[in-house]
């Protein structure tokens, strides 16, 4: 996905009070119906939009109903916390201003009590070093040394990790692919659970395991896809990946690659249909040489096209299901930008990204105009936009929304399940 994280941008601004404008419970002297929802505190905890890990202060927080009522602004406290009582599908919006650049961030489908992470909490920070030394293999050219923040080249016969915090793990799967002088593996020998400690080292010792050759087919294609990809990576998502694609005749494809085996491997396979993206995600075993998907009874929806409309502080989302399943998706991402420039010639860049549980249109909170004149005009012009729909095999949005933002940057890790995803985005010039 596109632009989860951005610069690191920190507006210092007054304290603004909570203005209690939630919707009214039930009149005094009438009994509320029993599934009536209640309303509870709601709590934003707002992350460095770049990824540092660190939290931003004095930046403003609009909470709204899902009736479109304004409950409040309260900025960030010293913790980069900001509150606000409100009713259950309530939204909250982050607004995140620096020199040339604003962010908008808005999470909806709020309940009671939460929690929420606004951003992501995994700094990108340097965790340390790892030295893995491996034996030299008769006809290797260079060596890809594979950890769990990915892989590192070597001529020799050692090579040093770099481990930052987002990827650090207490045990590794290290692996040592050996390759030809055109890239290609020869051979490959792996070391599973190497318990990590920053600046220390390991030793790979053994013989190298023979290439094999992966197969993965690919049936019940709609006519619509012009292509499909597919990529094997070993161990899961972060190791040393090959892959191939070709076009779908007759509603099939074969796709073969040479490749390495290991304790776990993943595929992702990739579908294109116009401006539309579809991709299935798999974690299967790493000595699994065999893969087959029914197409049509794999992927989400098509989301087939998005309209963006400045003027109207709109995003038309249209989905379509032709050769796809009706399966609903656990969160969908938009993210849209747009620029406007000022007499003086100064040009300011605006980011919006909103998710949620449901897929379909999206309409822009109406920020009040005391946060600052952030919200879309006609004259301004329209950037990129980018649209995702997710669903994962073992999580659902309930469980991943105090901690969404997190959750998609460690997407497909080992154990995550199958995950599924539809995405829009318009090819160069096109809206």
């Amino acid at each position: 996905m596109r632009r989860l994280l951005f610069a690191l941008v920190v507006m210092v601004m007054g304290c603004d009070p909570v203005v209690d404008k939630h919707t009214p419970d039930a009149a005094p002297g009438i009994d509320a119906a029993p599934d009536a929802p209640s309303h509870g505190m709601v709590s934003v905890k707002v992350y460095d939009p770049n990824g540092a890990g660190t939290v931003v202060v004095g930046v403003p927080v609009v909470f709204i109903e899902a009736d479109g009522t304004l409950v409040g602004h309260p900025t960030t406290d010293s913790n980069g916390v900001a509150t606000a009582d409100v009713h259950a599908n309530a939204s909250a919006t982050s607004v995140v201003t620096t020199q040339g650049e604003t962010q908008m961030t808005t999470i909806v489908g709020l309940q009671p009590s939460d929690n929420i992470i606004m951003g992501t909490s995994l700094a990108s920070s340097q965790d340390g070093t790892f030295a893995v030394s491996y034996p030299a293999m008769p006809g290797a050219s260079s060596y890809e040394v594979v950890g769990p923040c990915g892989s590192y080249s070597g001529n020799g016969s050692a090579v040093t990790l770099t481990i930052y915090t987002y990827c650090k793990t207490a045990t590794m799967d290290l692996i040592v692919v050996a390759e030809d002088q055109s890239g290609n593996p020869i051979g490959s020998i792996e070391k599973p659970n190497v318990a990590y400690t920053a600046g220390g080292t390991t030793a790979i010792t053994g013989g190298y395991q023979a290439i094999s050759t992966f197969n993965a087919g690919y049936t019940n294609v709609d006519p619509g896809i012009t292509n499909i990809s597919m990529n094997r990576t070993v161990p899961s998502n972060t190791g040393y990946g090959r892959g191939t694609s070709g076009t779908p005749a007759n509603g099939s494809l074969q796709l073969s690659i040479t490749d390495i085996t290991g304790q776990t491997a993943s595929v992702l396979s990739r579908a294109t249909k116009d401006s539309s993206i579809d991709l299935v995600f798999d974690n299967i075993a790493g000595n699994t040489l065999t893969y087959s998907m029914d197409v049509g009874a794999s992927l989400l929806p098509w989301i087939s096209s998005v309209t963006p409309d400045l003027a109207a502080k709109k995003i038309t989302v249209v989905t379509d299901t032709t050769g796809t399943t009706n399966d609903k998706p656990d969160l969908f991402y938009e993210s849209l930008s747009y620029s406007r420039t000022d007499g003086n010639g100064n040009t300011t860049n605006y980011y919006w990204n909103i998710v949620g549980p449901t897929v379909g249109d999206v309409t822009l909170p109406a920020l009040p105009p005391e946060i600052g004149d952030v919200l879309p005009k006609s004259t301004d012009s329209l950037g990129s936009s980018f649209t995702v729909e997710l669903e994962m095999s073992t999580l659902t949005w309930d469980m991943i929304r105090p901690v969404v933002f997190d959750t998609l940057q460690t997407l497909g890790g080992a154990g995550s399940g199958k995950i599924r995803e539809s995405a829009y985005q318009p090819r160069q010039g096109v809206q």
